[in-house]
This record gives structure tokens, C-alpha cells and sequence, in this order.
């Protein structure tokens, strides 16, 4: 078998200190025991030329990581653990180191805090048990032999031994609640360390009851650190929540303190307009005017016929009648004709200004209420009386029915000394047959009701 110098050295003076004289390597005195050295020795065991590489950490969280290396030329490797951020782990040769994953477990070397996490042939191992934001030391050494011949490699080699630092959850500030409606409110928070991790969630959560975690109702606002803001949605109105922001790493989630708010009542829905009361059941009015003649002469009389009948199926009540006179006219009378259609009962009738009212308690069904107004000329030009009517139906107050007014007009004569011209009704011109000047006749007939100007 061939040994390379440094290993050969190794074994040699571990014989000479144990006693070895002779080729045989037999104990210089019977009663000298053997020991390890001549076990090993006698077996032809050397330790391994070709040390462990590369020792790295990964998935390192608050209480865990998983450890990676490249193997040397041993029949086996073990992997020491210590609390450290220097110093080399140093195994003593034919001891065997029971292993356990879960830091602190395993077999120790002596008191130097040496926890012996992986005893195998293996490359990778992940440890547990480890406190977070703490350096920790790894060495992996080779080592050939069974089990009580191990012969270990201590020497240090490329990245062996190795130091990697557990991490924290990170921390986060919950933000203030604003905006808060019936079913929406707004809030955020801010990352103000990641605990060595890259964060990779961070939000709010909220519940209406108890303390919300990500299991709630939650927001998700992006990755890091710093500020950030949520929109919470689909709450219930006049709620009681409690709220608190969050953020992820590989350590876990970490939480920000609890806030708390109410919604606010749910808004009334507007209201559906009252439907429109129903008009005066029946009554329709019309108003129309009409002349008695077709010419008017500049000082002496002139009439118009003002009729407001009621052609629907209900009465009109409290009827008002409005008849604007115009400037160029002087009112003589207002009468109410005997005979014809049965005349609505009169209440009250006066002029104001230009401005004729007449008031009859009701206009009934298939009646009418006709007026014969008697105006004189001052001016030639037009003439032009406009009417207008309205009810008031005490069943229903807002309930008023305007009627238009119509109108009745006369044209200016046009060239010589006529000073008199054609009237018109609103239905367009109405002759009745021409005047001769002077004899207009239009006297208002003795014993008749009406309203005279004198």
C-alpha cells in the first residue's frame, strides 16, 4: 500500500510514542497493552490525504439552514456545528461522534462547543435547532476507518471551515386607518428591517374578531422594505375590526401592533319620487276669442266674445279668468250675455290696471262661462286681447290646470282716411261683415249682467 510522506510520518510517530521496536510492531514489554495506534497500524489504516471543500449554507432561516460541501478522499466525513465566528473543530482519532441534525444534540468534541451534526458519506445536511441572528461555524472533516478506527483529517482546506448567520422575521409598523366608509377603509404600514431576509409578502390583515392573521382577510402590497399603503374592501357596515400590517421572509411572518376601527352605517338609497298626484278628474278647459265685428273705429266701441267652456268629464272648480286689455284701448264694460249655455255662477269680477279678473265658483261639465267684453279705441293700430284661465282643485292642491290664452287682433288700415281696420279671432280671421263708420252698434243691452265702465 503506498502512503504519502506527511502520512506515513503520522503513523510512525504515533508507533514510536506507543513503543513500537519492531518490524512486527509488537509491544516492547508483554505487558505493555496495545493500543489504538498499533490497531490502526497493524491494519494498515492512514487517515485521508484530501480534505472537505466548499462548506456553504442555504435556505437559512431563524432556526434552520442546509448545509452543502464537496467531499475529500475519506470513507466518510463528519460535520461539526459550533456557536462561533472562528476556531477549527479537532476530532480525535479512533472516537466515534454520534450525530444529530438538531443543533446542540449530537456528540460534542470535549467542552468546545463542537456539535457534531453529520456522520456519513453524504455532501449536504440541514441543521435545526438554531437561535436566530446568530453566527454559526462549520467544519467538515474526512476520515477513514470503521467504527472506534476512525483516523479524521483536520487540516483546514478551501472553504472549510465556513460561517453563515441565521436570520429574523422581519419588522413591521402597522399605519393609521383613514378613509373609512361602510364597506372600505384604507391603512398600510412600513418595513423597517427585513431581519437579514429578503421580504417577500408584506400587506394588512384584519378580522372582526380577534387578533387577524394572513389567514383573514388579508392585502398583499408588494415585496422589501419601507412604506406601503392597503386598500381594505368587502367589510360590513357599522363593524368593529381589528387590523394589523404584516411582512414575510424565510424566518416567517411578522406582525405590526393591532388597530382598530369601526365602519360606517351603509348609506340610504335615495328615495323613489312620489308619484305625480293624479289632475282634476274630467275637467278640460277651453278658451277662445272672438270679435263681433270685422272693423273697429278710433273712439267708438268695439266688442270681443270671450267663452271658457268645459269639455271633459268632471268639473272645474274655482275657476280664475284673466283678460289683459291692451294700451291702446279704454275698458268699457264686462257682461255676462243672457241665454245660451248655462252660465257658471259669477263670485267676483274687478279691473286692475289693464288687468280684467273674473272668479266663478266652478265651470261644470258641458257649461261654459262667456264673457262680452266692450273696449274703445284710442289709437289706430292693432288691437290684441290676451286670456288666460287656470283652477284650483281643492282635492288635490298642487293640482292647477293652466289654460293658454288666446288672442283676438285687429290690423291697422293701411292709406287713406278709413280710421278703422279688419278684426281677427285666435282661430284666424273671423268677418263678420262691415261697419259703415259711425254705426258701430255694439251697446251693451239694459237688464244684462255685467261689469260697465262709465
Amino acid at each position: 500500500m503506498t502512503r504519502d510522506p506527511a502520512t506515513l510520518a503520522r503513523v510512525l510517530t504515533a508507533a514510536l510514542l506507543a513503543g513500537l521496536t519492531s518490524p512486527a510492531y509488537a509491544p516492547a514489554h508483554p505487558s505493555m497493552p496495545r493500543t489504538d495506534a498499533h490497531r490502526a497500524l497493524a491494519a494498515g489504516q492512514v487517515p485521508p490525504s484530501t480534505q472537505a471543500t466548499s462548506v456553504s449554507a442555504s435556505d437559512i432561516t431563524a432556526s434552520q439552514a442546509a448545509l452543502q460541501w464537496t467531499r475529500g478522499d475519506g470513507d466518510a466525513c463528519v460535520v461539526f456545528v459550533r456557536q462561533s465566528l472562528g476556531g477549527n473543530a479537532a476530532p480525535s482519532d479512533n472516537a466515534t461522534y454520534n450525530a444529530n441534525s438538531t443543533f446542540g444534540q449530537g456528540a460534542q468534541i470535549g467542552a468546545t462547543g463542537w456539535y457534531c451534526v453529520y456522520n456519513g458519506a453524504g455532501a449536504g445536511v440541514t441543521v435545526t435547532g438554531l437561535a436566530a441572528t446568530t453566527t454559526y461555524r462549520v467544519m467538515v472533516c474526512e476520515y477513514n476507518g470503521g467504527l472506534g478506527d476512525q483516523l479524521y483529517l483536520i487540516s483546514t482546506a478551501a472553504g472549510n471551515p465556513a460561517n453563515f448567520t441565521t436570520i429574523a422575521t422581519p419588522t413591521v409598523v402597522t399605519g393609521e386607518i383613514s378613509d373609512v366608509t361602510a364597506t372600505t377603509a384604507a391603512c398600510g404600514g412600513n418595513v423597517t428591517s427585513d431581519g437579514g431576509g429578503a421580504v417577500t409578502a408584506r400587506g394588512v390583515c384584519w378580522s372582526a374578531g380577534g387578533t387577524p392573521t394572513i389567514a383573514d382577510s388579508h392585502t398583499s402590497d408588494g415585496d422589501g422594505s419601507g412604506a406601503f399603503t392597503s386598500a381594505l374592501s368587502g367589510l360590513s357596515p357599522e363593524t368593529a375590526y381589528s387590523v394589523r400590517a404584516y411582512a414575510t421572509n424565510a424566518a416567517g411572518t411578522a406582525y405590526g401592533d393591532v388597530a382598530s376601527f369601526t365602519t360606517a352605517a351603509a348609506p340610504i338609497p335615495p328615495s323613489e319620487p312620489p308619484p305625480e298626484p293624479d289632475p282634476a278628474p274630467g275637467h278640460h278647459l277651453v278658451l277662445t276669442i272672438r270679435t263681433e265685428q270685422a272693423e273697429a273705429i278710433v273712439g267708438q266701441r268695439a266688442a270681443f266674445r270671450v267663452t271658457l267652456s268645459n269639455e271633459g268629464a268632471g268639473d272645474a272648480g274655482a275657476v280664475e279668468l284673466l283678460i289683459e286689455l291692451p294700451d291702446s284701448v279704454e275698458f268699457v264694460s264686462a257682461q255676462l250675455p243672457a241665454g245660451g249655455a248655462a252660465q257658471p255662477a259669477l263670485t267676483a269680477m274687478s279691473l286692475l290696471g289693464r288687468q280684467l279678473r273674473i272668479v266663478v265658483s266652478a265651470v261644470r261639465t258641458g257649461s261654459a262661462l262667456e264673457l262680452r267684453i266692450v273696449v274703445r279705441p284710442t289709437s289706430r293700430g292693432l288691437i290684441a286681447l290676451v286670456a288666460s284661465a287656470r283652477t284650483a282643485d281643492g282635492a288635490i292642491v298642487e293640482a292647477q290646470e293652466q289654460v293658454a290664452g288666446a288672442v283676438a287682433v285687429s290690423a291697422d288700415a293701411s292709406g287713406g282716411d278709413v280710421p278703422h281696420a279688419p278684426l281677427c279671432g285666435a282661430a284666424g280671421p273671423l268677418p263678420l261683415g262691415l261697419l259703415t263708420a259711425g254705426l258701430i252698434t255694439a251697446r251693451a243691452a239694459r237688464g244684462r249682467r255685467g261689469f260697465v265702465k262709465t
